[in-house]
């Protein structure tokens, strides 16, 4: 028997084909067990025609043109500015530069990473950070002041992706399309 199963928003997401263990169709109460977990018998016909995003609603295969227009827009922005989110996360997660110590060095910002950065910014005594001068990671000894050096370059950092996200989201809600708001992406 086919089945298929289907997120909140009725997309489709699997499609798989499931057999009792003896070759035998199923019974009623074996395909309600099936749909207890979140899968839906289709018809052979329905297997056949579905393709990228149809939807399966109250018991019918939709093809995306048949899905409103301002549905799919609205799905498409919040799926674009979810994207987004993770891009500016991403890049957040990626490290930033900083020349507390005289040049450029690379440093990690990871969880962790900040925590030990806002710790060691909070003591005031000075600490070792990992950083980096051309891919060479090491921990590096760090006065007070070149630790608020680093942590300002961090904040900077910060603060420009979070505008920059911002940015985004807004050019995001401006389309009129789902095309438009698909090519709105996050650039390094």
């Amino acid at each position: 028997m086919k089945f298929i199963t289907i997120n909140e928003q009725g997309v489709i997401d699997s499609m798989r084909i499931e057999l009792p263990a003896d070759g035998r169709a199923f019974t009623e109460q074996e395909s309600a067990a099936m749909a207890a977990r979140g899968f839906i018998p289709v018809t052979d016909a329905q297997w056949q025609s579905i393709g990228p995003d149809y939807r399966f609603i109250e018991g019918v295969l939709l093809p995306p043109a048949a899905i409103p227009a301002a549905q799919r827009l609205e799905e498409a922005k919040a799926a674009q500015k979810n994207g987004l989110k993770n891009a500016c996360q991403d890049y957040l997660l990626a490290g930033f530069s900083a020349d507390a110590l005289g040049s450029d060095y690379r440093y990690p910002s990871q969880i962790t990473d900040q925590q030990n950065l806002s710790s060691a910014a909070s003591a005031q005594t000075g600490a070792y950070l990992w950083c980096a001068k051309e891919a060479e990671w090491s921990l590096k000894s760090h006065t007070p002041a070149q630790v608020q050096a680093v942590r300002v370059a961090w904040v900077t950092y910060l603060n420009a992706a979070q505008q920059k996200l911002v940015s985004l989201m807004d050019d995001v809600e401006n389309t009129t399309t789902p095309e438009e708001a698909a090519a709105v992406v996050w650039r390094d």
